[in-house]
This record gives C-alpha cells, structure tokens and sequence, in this order.
C-alpha cells in the first residue's frame, strides 16, 4: 500500500536513520557502546531509545506493538548505569522488529487517522497524527546526529 504523502517524508527520514545506527554502531566493541561523555547517555542507549520510539510510532499509526523497556528507554526516563542496559543484538532485534511495524504502519495509514488531532502537543504547528509522526521523524534524526557524534567522539 502506498504511504500516504503527508508522511511520506517521515518514511524516508525514518530510513535514511537506519543507514546511520548502522554507520554509527559499526565495529564498537560492548564498552565502546556503554561508553559516554560525562553524564551523557552512551550511544547503546540511543540505539534503544530510538527502536522503543519506532513501536511508539508504529503505535501512533494504529498499530499494537508493544514498547519494550519504557523504564529505560521512554522519553524523561531517569538515566540508567550503562551497564543495565540491555546488549547491542537485544537492542537490535527489538528495533527490527518495531522498525518492521512501523514501516507495515506507514503503508495503511490514511487521511481519516492522520488528520485526527493528536492528543500530545508537540512543539510543532501542526497538531494532527501526521504532524507528530513527522515530528517523531525529526527526533530520530537529532538522535542520529548524537550516535555519529558519540562515533567521532570514541576516537572512531
């Protein structure tokens, strides 16, 4: 099914941010990963936070996956020791599979959902379901550019 076009764009950011974890996690050892700047959050992180937001985003298109780890990953979540986090390849199956959601969502959403108003009020002028997908689009890519700073900053 086509994705409809006022998120058609978001579809695309969303892809572009797989091409960049991918960037980003290549060759780093576990410590390397659960490594971070000051109080920062390690770059293991980020890879689970931005997985958790594509089932929140899946969900946001009228699906029903459910949000792992929200205790961890969930936006205003208190900061976890690096070392409870889950590993790299649990994150990673996770993601897959919500990221899997999410693109199956993208391609059934229509006009009637996506002009629904949203009831969470992003910073954004547009305040219906497609705004926040969008809007959730750009918080995958702020985090993106964070996972390939964490990158550079590993020495990387």
């Amino acid at each position: 099914m086509a994705i409809h076009p006022s998120i058609q764009t978001a579809a695309d950011q969303f892809g572009v941010g797989e091409v960049w974890l991918q960037r980003a996690i290549d060759g780093l050892s576990d410590e390397e990963l659960r490594r971070r700047p000051g109080n920062s959050n390690p770059l293991l992180w980020i890879v689970g936070h931005v997985g958790y937001y594509h089932a929140v985003v899946a969900n946001i298109l009228g699906g029903e996956r459910e949000k792992r780890w929200p205790e961890l990953f969930a936006g205003g979540a208190e900061k976890a020791d690096p070392s409870v986090l889950p590993s790299l390849d649990e994150l990673l199956a996770e993601r897959a599979l919500n990221t899997a959601a999410m693109e199956q969502a993208f391609g059934s959403a229509g006009e009637e959902l996506l002009q629904t108003p949203f009831e969470r009020n992003f910073p954004i002028s547009d305040k219906s379901t497609a705004g926040a997908v969008n809007f959730l689009a750009l918080h995958d890519g702020h985090h993106a550019g964070q996972m390939v700073y964490l990158r550079k900053w590993l020495g990387k």
